[in-house]
């Protein structure tokens, strides 16, 4: 075999290996910040129902719509003005009052931190 050919062989498959490994690391960075918000609301709403406190970067914005229609709407949290994920769940209270919490992402840093209140 002529040592061209090994050349071009060698560089084909060093080509190809180069790409497939950096594909895969930049698989591995990939965030989804819809998947994000939707941690963190799920964990704010389990933290209101439980009555806790909740400190955030996220903007997190708590509706309360009760078997009447009528809505209570407040915010924890600075709005964002380009959010990268948004999420929402929701939760029936014991009165039967419908909370539904929306949790805005604006980086996958954003944390929710839950402490108990003191009476």
């Amino acid at each position: 075999m002529r040592m061209d050919m090994v050349a071009v062989v060698f560089s084909f498959i060093l080509s190809v290996s180069l790409m497939l490994y950096y594909y895969q690391q930049a698989l591995k960075n990939l965030v989804c910040y819809d998947v994000k918000a939707w941690e963190l609301a799920e964990r704010t709403a389990n933290a209101l129902l439980e009555g806790m406190s909740i400190r955030t970067s996220a903007f997190i914005m708590v509706e309360l719509i009760s078997w009447n229609g009528s809505r209570t709407i407040y915010t924890i949290g600075r709005p964002n003005t380009s959010p990268l994920g948004r999420a929402y769940t929701f939760r029936i209270l014991n009165n039967g009052t419908l909370m539904k919490v929306v949790v805005e992402v604006s980086s996958d840093k954003d944390y929710i931190i839950v402490e108990k209140e003191s009476h």
